[in-house]
Parts: structure tokens; C-alpha cells; sequence
């Protein structure tokens, strides 16, 4: 075979290896090819090889086969998730840890030791290509002409659409682009690079920030404020909301607890369920958080001892969104670090919170809210809870191998995920014993940021962060409010109206509201008519903010 013809067909393979998820998932979705899919599949293909026009042939397949390692993680999000990775998908990335990631490899080694062969065997077979070789003009021009004819296209249609819509031209090639691989992956890598830094500069451009926040009137008694931060707790699994299994024991025991039955999440994604939950963040304006500032400041200007207790990995001074609201507060303690993650430790329980509790607490500060931050029932669930919540069998807890998420093993991922909620009904009511011990105007506030799916139907969906609409498994969360005897008497009229709100149809959009009118404070721009602890409250469209960023209105 000639020097020339080798190169080619060298070329020519390594690009449709790299090309090649474009096609699975195509596959994987089992919607018939029409012109979007044909489109969306031209396009991926054309742009792999447009570099080969000005670039040295070798060293670029060997930047191409880089992105082979990609593979494996961007077909598992879609079988997974039914769906891409996004922007979001990619700033998760950024702010996970260690032990994370090797929850949702294990059981896959040996692919990703396939893929890193197939990448080495490219490589070499890239080494046979001649130095000098270069595209015949011929080639090159078959290539300008494929790329040209899909960006011809797409952008006589931005140009109708702006015509027909009477606005200015919104080029949309970069959202194009964004689906389709490997490319699209570089787009969404660089927007949410950009964001982490944004993120970065939020702290500095808050810091002067004030909500005017301050107590309508003062109780005369001390004041206690706990807001728990649940993590993949769905509301279908809690033996207080109606679970077959009985999996919160303790909730259901104690006096005070009230679980609201229909309250929606705003987002199916930890890093913008929980800034947009504790900010006035909506998710028509998601980003808003990056301006003002959270319950921890409005708790402060309100004169009140803030604390912020995490079991959070710890990744640096911006490690996450969560971690930009932490630092408003007076007292931070982390009982995490990824240092103490290994590969296979189940890491640091939730309960350890409960001794920092106890300390700030214990402190007696006349006036204090405590946040705490856990890990509750994120995957890997059988690393989540101490052996002695290992009630429901089998678990998978022994087995640190016992493979990702399917449904020949749904039967111990469903057991290992009670067992976590099991585990967070135990914290929850420590939590409450500690706080109703203190004999305060005390109330105690628990919320999941979002759901789980645990491939409950034929869609097999599995986890969270579902591309396009979310699931309801996904959506639809726990959210508890503790009162204690002393609240009861203090603010007999929010009490009641709590309890005969239970079936409201609620969103974690009137978490920040309905907090602070519960702690009587008040502060610029308050709207009562969000809280649902107000008697101006007002049920309101609820909504929800996709990994893509799009909103959409639930029913």
C-alpha cells in the first residue's frame, strides 16, 4: 500500500472512531433519521476533519485520539440519562471529588482500559503516516465543500427565523456545535470553565450587598434556626410520606415534624438547586445568586450567629456554588476532606455533624441559625451509612465492586438507597433532640435538593441530572418542618398556617421567603405572597431549570 493511500486510510479511521458517539447515541435514542438528526450527524462529521486544511496531519490525530478517552463517559451519560452531557454536566465536574467519580467508574475498568488501548493502537498506527503527508487538493476541497454546506445552511435559517420574528440575527452555530461530538464537548468544557470563573469573582462582587434584613419584633427568648441541605432524597421513599418500607421511624415518632406532600425542586442538579434554594435565585433568573447574596447574610444582618457545618469534600476556596454561600458565614467547620477520601472508603458519615451541632449549640448565642450541608443519598448509596443502617439486604455494601447501576442489580441499589434515607431519618432526629433540648423558639428546616431516579420504569432512567424534562422521581422532594413548643407559642398563627399548608403545591422558589418570615424577619423587597407561612401567601406556576439551562413549567 502506497505511503499516500496508508495515510488516508489511517486518517479516515481514526476520525470515525472519534466521530463514531455521534452515531451511537443517534442509535441509542430510537428516533427515526429526519432532517435534524441528519443535520446534527453532517455536522459532527465534517468539522472533525476541517483542521486537516492548515494543520500538520500527524499531530493532529493524535490531539483527535485524545478525545477517544471521552467516549466511554459521554455514551454512559446518555444511556444513563437519556440525554448529552451539558454545560452543567461539565461544572459538575468541576466541583465533585475524588470519591465521587470512582462511585460511578466502579464496574467499569475494564472498559476504560479498552478504550485506553484502542487510543494507544491509534497512536501507533498514526506513527506509520509518512512526515510529509498531506491532504491531496482534492481531498481538501471535499472538505471545505461538507463543512461549508451545513453552515450555509444553519445560518440562512438563523437569518429566516430573525426575518420572521422581526428581530437581529441570533447566530446559533455555537449551540449546533454543542451537540455533536467531539467538538460540542469543547464548546461546553469552555462555557463552563468560564462560569467556574465567574463564580471565582461573585465573592468580590457581592461584598457589599445588604437585604436590610431585620426582626419584625424581638421574642424575648432565645432563637434557634436549623436549615438541613438533603442531597438525592426522593420524596417517594420515606416511610412518613406514605413508603411501604418503614424508613423514617424517627420522623414519624416526633412530635412538631410536618412533611409537606407536594413540593418541586428547581432544578435536577445540585450546583443550582441549592444556591437558587438559599438566594433568591428563580429559575427564570438562575444566576442571581451570583449578585446577591443568601439566608446566611439576611440571618446576619438580622443578629444572628451564623453557622455552617459541612460534610462536603472540601476542593478549594471556590470549590462549588454551595461553597460561595458558606463563606457568608460567621463560623465555618468542615468534617470532610477529600484528603481522607481513598477509592473505596465510605468516607465520612453524615453524623458527624451532630458534635459541631452540639458545640454551636451549646454556645448559647441568643440569637442562631446553623446550616448543615450533608451527603445524604448520593451515589455510591452503600458508602453513604454506617453498617449498623445496613437493615435493608442485599445491599451491595460488601461488594465494592459490584458494578454501575442496572437492572440486574436494581433490587441492592433500591435496598443500599433506603438504607441512606434510613440513615437521614436517624440524623434528622438527633438533629431535632438536640435543638428541642435547648428549650428555644426553635424551628428546624430539612429539604433534598433534588430527587433520584433508581430505573423505576421502562425509560430505565438512573441517577439525576436527566437532559431535557426531568422525571417526577427527579422533581418531587421531601421537605420537613420541625417546631418546637416554644415556637408553637411564640407564633401560634404561622404554626397553623404551616400545617394547613401540608398539601399545598409548593416550590423550593419559597424556601428563602418562607425562612425568614418563620424567624419573623423582615427585609427590603420582602414578598409575603412567596412564603407560604404568610397569610398573603399565594400558590404560583412552578418551574423548573434543566441541565441545559431551559425552563420549564411543571403542571
Amino acid at each position: 500500500m502506497s505511503g499516500s493511500r496508508a495515510g488516508y486510510l489511517i486518517a479516515v479511521s481514526v476520525m470515525a472512531v472519534v466521530v463514531s458517539p455521534n452515531f451511537i447515541v443517534q442509535y441509542m435514542s430510537g428516533v427515526d433519521l429526519g432532517v435534524r438528526e441528519i443535520f446534527y450527524l453532517w455536522l459532527g462529521l465534517v468539522l472533525v476533519p476541517l483542521p486537516l486544511l492548515v494543520v500538520p496531519v500527524r499531530g493532529y490525530l493524535r490531539f483527535l485520539s485524545l478525545f477517544i478517552l471521552g467516549i466511554p463517559a459521554y455514551v454512559f451519560h446518555y444511556s444513563l440519562l437519556r440525554g448529552i452531557p451539558s454545560v452543567s454536566s461539565y461544572g459538575a465536574v468541576f466541583e465533585t471529588d475524588r470519591e465521587e467519580v470512582v462511585g460511578v467508574v466502579t464496574g467499569m475498568e475494564w472498559f476504560l482500559l479498552a478504550t485506553v488501548a484502542v487510543v494507544i493502537a491509534c497512536n501507533v498506527a498514526i506513527g506509520r503516516i509518512d512526515r510529509s503527508f498531506r491532504p491531496g487538493r482534492k481531498a481538501k476541497g471535499a472538505i471545505l465543500v461538507l463543512a461549508l454546506v451545513p453552515l450555509i445552511l444553519n445560518t440562512a435559517r438563523d437569518i429566516k427565523v430573525a426575518h420572521a420574528e422581526e428581530r437581529g440575527v441570533i447566530f446559533s452555530l455555537e449551540k449546533r456545535i454543542s451537540q455533536t461530538y467531539p467538538y460540542g464537548e469543547v464548546v461546553k468544557i469552555a462555557r463552563a470553565y468560564g462560569e467556574r470563573l465567574r463564580l471565582a469573582h461573585a465573592l468580590e462582587d457581592k461584598k457589599d450587598f445588604r437585604f436590610g434584613a431585620s426582626k419584625r419584633r424581638e421574642s424575648g427568648e432565645r432563637e434557634i434556626y436549623v436549615v438541613v441541605v438533603g442531597e438525592t432524597a426522593r420524596y417517594a421513599n420515606w416511610g412518613i410520606n406514605g413508603y411501604a418500607r418503614d424508613t423514617s421511624p424517627r420522623l414519624s415518632a416526633t412530635p412538631g415534624v410536618i412533611s409537606f406532600r407536594n413540593v418541586y425542586t428547581m432544578s435536577n442538579q445540585t450546583r443550582m438547586s441549592v444556591p437558587m434554594t438559599l438566594t433568591r435565585s428563580i429559575p427564570e433568573a438562575p444566576d442571581r445568586y451570583l449578585r446577591e447574596k443568601s439566608l446566611c447574610a439576611a440571618f446576619k444582618e438580622a443578629g444572628f450567629r451564623v453557622y455552617w457545618l459541612s460534610n462536603a469534600p472540601v476542593l478549594g476556596g471556590y470549590d462549588s456554588t454551595t461553597s460561595l454561600i458558606a463563606m457568608e458565614a460567621d463560623e465555618i467547620v468542615r468534617v470532610n476532606s477529600l484528603a481522607e477520601a481513598n477509592d473505596f472508603a465510605e468516607g465520612t458519615h453524615d453524623d458527624a455533624l451532630l458534635a459541631p451541632l452540639a458545640e454551636a449549640l451549646g454556645r448559647n448565642d441568643p440569637k442562631v441559625a446553623i446550616f448543615l450541608q450533608t451527603v445524604g443519598s448520593h451515589y455510591r448509596y452503600a458508602m453513604k451509612y454506617p453498617a449498623s443502617f445496613d437493615r435493608f439486604q442485599p445491599s451491595g455494601r460488601d461488594s465494592r465492586k459490584s458494578g454501575f447501576a442496572n437492572l440486574e442489580n436494581r433490587e441492592e441499589l433500591v435496598n443500599s438507597f433506603d438504607n441512606t434515607i434510613l440513615f437521614a431519618d436517624h440524623l434528622l432526629g438527633e438533629a431535632i433532640d438536640a435543638v428541642a433540648a435547648q428549650d428555644a423558639v426553635a424551628a428546624l428546616f430539612y429539604f433534598s435538593d433534588h430527587g433520584e431516579n433508581l430505573l423505576d420504569d421502562g425509560r430505565q432512567l438512573f441517577s439525576h441530572g436527566t437532559s431535557g424534562t426531568p422525571s417526577e422521581f427527579e422533581l418531587h422532594i421531601p421537605f420537613f418542618i420541625w417546631l418546637s413548643e416554644r415556637y408553637h407559642t411564640a407564633y401560634p398563627e404561622k404554626s397553623r398556617r404551616l400545617l394547613e399548608r401540608q398539601d399545598a403545591p409548593l416550590s423550593l422558589s419559597h424556601f428563602f421567603p418562607t425562612v425568614l418570615d418563620v424567624a419573623d424577619i423582615t427585609y427590603g423587597e420582602e414578598r409575603l405572597a412567596e412564603s407560604f407561612a404568610a397569610e398573603e401567601f399565594l400558590p404560583a406556576p412552578r418551574s423548573v431549570l434543566t441541565m441545559d439551562r431551559e425552563v420549564i413549567r411543571l403542571p
